[in-house]
């Protein structure tokens, strides 16, 4: 008997009425709100939950959009490695072709150099830096030569 009378008295303080009164200062009338204490306690309840929620919400998303770029990301080196890995078993292909002829000769004869690989050639640019060393071994013979005769006597 004890336990429900606690218990009937609990719900007469949570539904007691808590008055909230507005007095604006415009009007004459100021306006009285009467709200069950009961009410007022789950709507701040909801209210906290609502913005544990939304905060739990917003830290999702933004692990989401980093794990979207990981994401992107291993999938673009995964792109990279599998097209690397087929070019290399081509490779592989045509190179045991090429050894099980036996001799160089027909080797030679047989490589396909159609296909060099995906490195694009500056034939241009290569003369220059081909012109470029041969001038700077000439400077250094030239150079080493004058050293030579002059270490040895001869200059």
């Amino acid at each position: 008997m004890l336990n429900i009378h606690r218990i009937e008295k609990l719900f007469r303080k949570a539904f007691i009425p808590v008055t909230i009164m507005l007095i604006p200062h415009g009007k004459d009338k100021p306006l009285n709100l009467k709200l069950p204490f009961i009410g007022i306690f789950s709507a701040i309840l909801f209210c906290i939950s609502g913005i544990v929620y939304t905060f739990s919400i917003a830290v999702n998303t933004f692990e989401y959009y980093r794990m979207k770029d990981k994401l992107n990301y291993y999938t673009q080196q995964f792109i990279e490695l599998n097209s690397t890995i087929s070019a290399l078993k081509e490779a592989e292909i045509e190179f045991k072709r090429l050894f099980s002829l036996g001799s160089k000769e027909k080797i030679l004869e047989n490589v396909v150099t159609s296909d060099s690989g995906s490195i694009d050639i500056d034939m241009e640019n290569i003369r220059q830096e081909i012109k470029k060393t041969t001038e700077t071994v000439g400077g250094n013979k030239r150079l080493f030569e004058h050293t030579k005769g002059y270490l040895s006597g001869n200059s």
